[in-house]
């Protein structure tokens, strides 16, 4: 299964494992195709409607964005407003408003609803919660959202249709003056959405970085959350590292990528049902270590640097590569014993993927002291730590516990400046007892 984010993606399971009712499921177009379209498809389809009216700009030019993937809300706008509302309501029911069985529900969607969660959000307009749900879902819209918050706080299994329905044509939100219109000026749905932010994690799947909602979405989430960054998780088809670490950084959600294996994305389906199991029971498709080619000291090193940025978030970090050795120096945040130790730990735990270029991890620990004229109490590092690339990697998928690899780490304590005949030598770091057990 080639889930690239496998520290990400493992951090969810296990979180979900731990307490399922803390989560909401955001679920966008991707999740109920191909029963319906995507939003390339859709808009395809408006053009051609559109051509019959009095299109303002040349087809081949809006083609393009399509296929770039480029503007959907503003596509959408144009075509609309060319066709005509008639012709508009015609279209989205003949695509949405249709009918079909259980059966024919993508399985992806099957397994969201085997899942169960209580609160699923949703852009989609079609009717696969009612028909999937099979009658346990209360169905709420833009158009009532005070009813979905007073379900989601009497913890009824509800699904909010934040977007619309298809059998309600005023509820539908499409183009930018639809959002401006029924989202931005709609305060219900804002409290709504406040509510779940202070109280829950949101996990969005069923949408790409070309899907027009998403951006609109959390860019309304955050001045809804004043700017704070969110611990949300999305899943994206997406290969591009640059673009992932953009995205990440720019909304402050923890991304899984993956690539999907074939057109239907079973990649989707795997994570889902890995919900519903127990940590320990994960998939064995889904433990394997990440699906990266990491072949010279470069892509190495520019991986692990990746990686650093969502664990140091505010702490001074630094990593190089020799003679088949990784080198990282932190600052620790923590300032206990105990603090550190998870420090140590959450650096071992990045190690899950595979790498033959790469034998040992050697961590030090630096910390934030001012010069002084005392060199022992101005030296900066606080003490190193060597273990094999192998016991990490066990260790970060899970395979060995906490004590175990704790027992494994060589520590060293750093070299004397005030003594040039100190020489560093193997040290003791007990582990504290609060952290044996936190992981298994």
């Amino acid at each position: 299964m080639p889930i690239n984010t496998k520290n990400t993606f493992m951090e969810l399971v296990t979180s979900y494992h731990e307490n399922p009712e803390k989560f909401i499921f955001f679920v966008g177009a991707g999740l109920s195709q191909p029963l319906f379209p995507s939003w390339k498809s859709l808009l395809e389809n408006f053009l051609e409607q559109a051509k019959e009216g009095e299109l303002p700009h040349e087809e081949n030019e809006i083609l393009d964005l399509i296929e770039k993937g480029e503007s959907y809300l503003d596509v959408a706008e144009v075509c609309v407003n060319a066709m005509g509302t008639v012709r508009y309501r015609d279209v989205m029911e003949k695509i949405f408003d249709k009918d079909f069985s259980e059966d024919e529900v993508p399985e992806s969607y099957r397994a969201l609803m085997e899942l169960a969660p209580k609160t699923i959000i949703t852009t989609n307009y079609d009717r696969i919660p009612e028909i999937a749900g099979r009658g346990k879902y209360r169905i709420n819209t833009n158009k009532n959202a005070p009813e979905a918050s007073r379900f989601v706080s009497d913890g009824k299994n509800s699904v909010f249709k934040m977007h619309g329905d298809i059998i309600d044509q005023s509820s539908i939100v499409l183009t930018t003056s639809d959002y401006q219109k029924i989202i931005n000026g709609n305060q219900s749905t804002r409290l709504l959405l406040s509510s779940l932010l202070s109280t829950k994690i949101l996990v969005f799947v069923g949408f790409s970085l070309s899907d027009p909602h998403i951006d609109v979405i959390l860019d309304n989430i955050r001045s809804i959350n004043n700017g704070m960054p969110l611990s949300h998780y999305i899943l994206l088809n997406e290969n591009s590292s640059f673009k992932i670490s953009s995205f990440a950084r720019k909304y402050g959600v923890k991304v899984i990528s993956y690539t999907p294996s074939d057109a239907s994305h079973p990649e989707v389906t795997e994570l889902i049902r890995a919900l519903s199991h127990e940590t320990g029971q994960i998939p064995e498709q889904v433990k394997k270590s990440e699906n990266i080619e990491l072949s010279t000291s470069d892509d190495l090193v520019n991986h692990l640097h990746e990686l650093a940025k969502e664990a140091f978030v505010n702490s001074p970090f630094s990593i190089f590569y020799s003679n088949d050795e990784i080198y990282l120096s932190f600052t620790p945040s923590g300032e206990t014993k105990g603090e550190i130790q998870k420090e140590f730990l959450s650096i071992i735990k990045l190690m899950n993927f595979d790498c033959s270029i790469l034998s040992n991890l050697n961590i030090s620990a630096i910390a934030r002291t001012a010069p002084s004229s005392n060199f022992d109490e101005s030296q900066r590092i606080l003490i190193k730590a060597k273990v094999s690339f192998i016991d990490a990697n066990k260790f970060a998928a899970k395979e060995i516990s906490t004590s175990t690899i704790w027992k494994l780490i060589d520590f060293y304590s750093p070299l004397g400046l005030s003594n040039v005949f100190q020489q560093e030598g193997k040290v003791s770091f007990p582990m504290s007892i609060g952290l044996v057990g936190g992981q298994s």
